[in-house]
């Protein structure tokens, strides 16, 4: 997998975030012109963060996954936010649902228990404008989020989206190694060294040439150079990357 280092994220409307330690973070949020500037604290030490266009993602370093973000957005963040919502998804004893701790404010750190419950913990994060998406250690990908609603005319990148994480299998069921999401699409590795990709194609980001775009994980037809082998992906928003090694082929 692609190492991921970052100490600085920042979503899409200049909102940043920025470790200062394992589990303490500052954070820069613009109103009116100001920027605010505050300190927030993990529940314990970080991993990896990810920044979506409302919120970001947080993997923590025992396989966990929280997210936080715009409580006008709450399908971006994997999880229920609210007395109500526990009500109507999960019935009407509500004292019991809020002690399971199923709901919280999306403006607080809090874990997805579709994943935590899982037993498979999650080794890898990515997270760009409205989906985020989780890699466990086994190598299932479990995907969540919304349409953009700029893109409400078109067909949605992710069939079967939703604000809960779901398994999204790749490949037939294949393994991965690696993923990485973009604005509307996504690429993939697989343990087997395979590419798979989705989404849109206006950019040529899904390197299909004369595509504008795929609804099902579609294997990408890349040859690397003689002697080196695909050991990563990595994707901006309307770019993707393969990280190809010749050492690994090596030995």
């Amino acid at each position: 997998m692609a190492p991921r280092a970052a100490s600085f994220v920042m979503r899409a409307n200049g909102d940043s975030l920025r470790p200062i330690g394992s589990s303490v973070f500052e954070t820069s949020i613009r109103k009116g012109g100001a920027v605010k500037t505050d300190k927030i604290y993990a529940q314990k030490p970080v991993k990896q963060i990810a920044a979506l266009d409302t919120g970001f993602v947080f993997l923590y370093q025992d396989g966990t996954v929280a997210t936080m973000g715009d409580a006008r957005f709450p399908q971006v963040l994997g999880r229920m936010i609210s007395e109500d919502e526990c009500v109507n998804c999960l019935g009407n004893d509500t004292t019991s649902l809020l002690t399971a701790g199923y709901a919280r404010p999306a403006e607080e750190f809090f874990t997805l228990l579709d994943l935590d419950t899982l037993g498979d913990p999650v080794q890898h994060i990515t997270a760009c404008g409205y989906a985020a998406a989780a890699l466990t250690k086994s190598g299932s990908v479990y995907i969540w989020g919304q349409h953009p609603q700029s893109r409400s005319k078109e067909l949605p990148f992710f069939p079967g989206l939703s604000r809960f994480p779901n398994y999204t299998e790749i490949g037939g069921g294949k393994d991965i190694a690696d993923i990485a999401l973009g604005e509307t699409h996504g690429i993939a590795l697989t343990k087997e060294g395979e590419v798979y990709v989705i989404g849109n194609n206006e950019s040529g980001q899904i390197g299909i040439p004369s595509v504008m775009s795929v609804r099902t994980w579609t294997k990408l037809e890349f040859s690397p150079p003689q002697g080196a082998v695909v050991t990563g992906v990595a994707a901006g928003p309307h770019t993707s990357f393969m990280l190809v090694s010749s050492s690994l082929a090596a030995n």
